[in-house]
C-alpha cells in the first residue's frame, strides 16, 4: 500500500489538492482509506491510503474540513454525516428527499442500500441518486436479487411473487452496465475520522447484506467491537442504541418504514456524538394507488404503510 498525505482538503464537487510534487484529483470512489489527524495550528490534514501504482481515490473526499472561525484565521474540525437506506423504488420519498437535502449543510453522505424490492421506480430512484456528489452508495440484499434475476441467477417470477412486481421486466427496462453498476457496489465502507473507526453496512458486521439488527437484538462485542460507530439499514426500523461503547444507529427507511415513525434519514454529528432523525413527508395514497394497479392482492405491501409506531 502506498500513503499519500493531503496538506489540505476542500471540496467543490471534486477535490484537487497539491502534494508536494504532484497534483491530484480525487474522484469519488468506494476505495477504502483515510485518517483524519490534525498538524500546527489546527490544519486539518487527511492521509489517503491506497493500492500501489494508483491515484488516490477516496470516497470520503467530499469533506469540507476547514472552517474559518473569527478573523484570527484559525480553523476549526466539524463533521455531520448524512446517512439514509432502503429507498425500494420509491420515487415519491425519494423526491421529497432531494428537496430536503438541497436545504441541509453536512459532510459526507450515504446511502446504506436497497434501491430495488417492492416499490416500482427504480429508475427514477437511481437517476436521483446520481445527482448526489460524493455518495457512499452501498450494495443491499434487494439489489443482489435484482443483479441475480437480470443474469437468470434466479427466477423473476419468484421475486415477483414474494415482493410485488417491482422486479417485473428487469432485463427490458435496465441495461447490462446499469446492472454491473449496482453489482458493483461494496456492501460495506469503513474509515476513520477523529480517532474513531466507523463501519457502514447494509445489515450487520458478521452479515453486511442479510443480517438484521433490531433494538432487542442480542450483538457479541466481538462483532461490533472494532468500530466506535456502526451505521446499518435493512430493518427499516430507527435506531439509536449502544452495544458497550459502540454507537449503533440505523437511518429507518426512506421508502419503506416499518417501524411506524415514517419515511425518513439521520445526520449524525460526530463531533457532537449527537443524531438527529428528520422525516419526509409522504402521500401514501399515490403509492396505494400504484400497488392496486401492479400487485393488488399483496397484502403486505399496503398492510406496511398502516403500521402504527413501535414504542
Amino acid at each position: 500500500m502506498r500513503q499519500y498525505m493531503i496538506s489540505r482538503l476542500q471540496f467543490n464537487g471534486s477535490v484537487r489538492e497539491v502534494c508536494k510534487e504532484h497534483t491530484f484529483l480525487i474522484p469519488a470512489s468506494n476505495e477504502p482509506g483515510g485518517y483524519l489527524q490534525t498538524f500546527g495550528e489546527g490544519l486539518p490534514r487527511f492521509i489517503v491510503y491506497c493500492r500501489e501504482g494508483r491515484i488516490p481515490q477516496l470516497c470520503c473526499g467530499v469533506f469540507d474540513y476547514l472552517h474559518r472561525k473569527g478573523k484570527g484565521g484559525g480553523r476549526e474540525i466539524r463533521m455531520r454525516i448524512l446517512v439514509f437506506s432502503d429507498i425500494h423504488g420509491n420515487a415519491y420519498a425519494m423526491d421529497g428527499f432531494m428537496e430536503i437535502l438541497s436545504k441541509l449543510t453536512y459532510d459526507a453522505i450515504a446511502f446504506l442500500g436497497d434501491i430495488f424490492g417492492y416499490y416500482y421506480e427504480q429508475e427514477k430512484c437511481i437517476c436521483r441518486m446520481k445527482d448526489i456528489s460524493n455518495l457512499i452508495w452501498l450494495k443491499g440484499n434487494h439489489d443482489a436479487y435484482a443483479v441475480k434475476a437480470f443474469y437468470n441467477d434466479r427466477k423473476e417470477q419468484d421475486l415477483i411473487r414474494n415482493y410485488g412486481h417491482s422486479y417485473c421486466n428487469l432485463n427490458k427496462r435496465f441495461l447490462p452496465a446499469d446492472m454491473d453498476m449496482i453489482d458493483a457496489l461494496p456492501q460495506y465502507y469503513e474509515c476513520a475520522l477523529y480517532g474513531k473507526k466507523i463501519g457502514f453496512f447494509h445489515g450487520r458486521p458478521d452479515n453486511p447484506l442479510e443480517g438484521r439488527i433490531y433494538e432487542d437484538t442480542l450483538i457479541s462485542d466481538e462483532e461490533v467491537s472494532t468500530y466506535d460507530i456502526i451505521f446499518f439499514g435493512h430493518t427499516h426500523c430507527k435506531i439509536d442504541r449502544f452495544v458497550d461503547k459502540t454507537h449503533i444507529l440505523s437511518p429507518g427507511s426512506l421508502g419503506q418504514p416499518r417501524d411506524g415513525k415514517g419515511y425518513g434519514f439521520l445526520i449524525y454529528d460526530l463531533e457532537a456524538d449527537s443524531c438527529e432523525y428528520i422525516n419526509v413527508d409522504v402521500d401514501n395514497t399515490v403509492l396505494r394507488d400504484d400497488i392496486d394497479r401492479k400487485d393488488r392482492g399483496l397484502s403486505k405491501l399496503y398492510d406496511v404503510l398502516s403500521r402504527e409506531e413501535i414504542k
